[in-house]
């Protein structure tokens, strides 16, 4: 949900492969796309304009190359959400850094990891099928043109 929301708010460019300690990464770099970077900068959209203090100016994506079952996995090993240190200079600092370690991948879950005990009082509503239902690929779209369907000799 991470990445899927980081896709819909940012444009990524496609950064160097990187080698650190015999691990692999591929560096992905994202900026805030029109729609976002007007929201947050008062209706600008100038991509320098300065925005407040809580929100990151981009964000670094650190995908780890994993072997896993013969082939490679492209796995966001460490997302760091970047600020500019000043408005004048292309220099950035961390403000969040998430860096996730031990990762197991079709490892087994045991059922009691997900037990939930809601507080007394409040009701549990599962959502869980309106998340899934989000993860499926949008159904194909029916073209309107009148050659739809047809071959071509």
């Amino acid at each position: 949900a991470l990445l899927a929301s980081l896709e819909e708010t940012m444009t990524f460019k496609l950064g160097d492969n990187k080698s650190v300690e015999s691990r692999e990464f591929t560096l992905l770099e994202g900026r805030w796309n029109k729609e976002y970077l007007k929201i947050w900068s008062n209706g600008s959209t100038d991509p320098n304009a300065q925005l407040p203090p809580y929100v990151p100016d981009r964000v670094r994506i650190y995908m780890e190359h994993i072997r896993h079952n013969e082939r490679t996995v492209y796995f966001p090993t460490r997302i760091v959400y970047l600020k500019k240190a000043n408005p004048e200079k292309s220099i950035y600092r961390p403000i969040v850094t998430l860096e996730f370690t031990k990762i197991v991948l079709d490892g087994p879950v045991a059922d009691d990891e997900f037990q939930y005990s809601p507080r007394e009082g409040v009701t549990p509503v599962d959502l869980t099928q309106e998340y899934l239902q989000q993860l499926k690929p949008p159904p194909p779209r029916k073209s309107s043109s009148p050659s739809a369907g047809k071959s071509m000799p």
